[in-house]
């Protein structure tokens, strides 16, 4: 349940990281499987924040030249991806399966 939960708090935007790192903090030494999926929740959002600051430094660069729209569909393709991976993950992980995010950076190991 709780790495469920770390999953899902992803979706709470900023706040949502906090909460999740209190609660990876807090969980970790109770089983390897959240202390996984913490790491793993945590890390996605890091690489989803990074993955927003480039595509908005080129959504702005885009939007100089009369091409803003690319970056607006970029922009959306981003959240979707987002939100889609969140909840598989969450999904995933209450069935007690450890979830792998595609293309996310392994920043906490």
């Amino acid at each position: 349940m709780w790495a469920m939960i770390m999953h899902l708090t992803n979706l709470v935007c900023c706040v949502g990281v906090v909460i999740t790192l209190i609660l990876w903090t807090q969980k970790k030494a109770a089983s390897a499987f959240v202390n996984d999926q913490g790491k793993e929740a945590l890390n996605f959002w890091i690489s989803v924040f990074i993955a927003g600051i480039a595509i908005g430094t080129i959504s702005t660069i885009l939007s100089a030249v009369k091409l803003g729209v690319v970056g607006n569909l970029l922009s959306g393709m981003l959240m979707v991806y987002f939100l889609a991976m969140s909840i598989i993950a969450a999904l995933k992980a209450n069935d007690g399966i450890a979830f792998r995010h595609p293309y996310t950076l392994r920043l906490i190991k």
